[in-house]
């Protein structure tokens, strides 16, 4: 299953939301695909060490 996210024209904390609300509701092998206007690896990334946090990898 493919979910995708359109993020184009839309501020920078919706972008933070809405993407940690698509992973956290991501299915094992679920593919995300995100269109924006602007890089949000930084959203990513931030993700990443946030859920290490709290799962105690980190």
């Amino acid at each position: 299953m493919t979910t995708e996210i359109d993020l184009r024209d839309r501020p920078d904390d919706e972008h933070r939301d809405r993407i940690r609300g698509a992973l956290d509701g991501a299915e094992p092998g679920e593919e995300l695909r995100i269109a924006a206007d602007r890089d949000v690896g930084v959203h990513l990334i931030r993700y990443q060490i946030e859920r290490g946090r709290d799962e105690g990898t980190i």
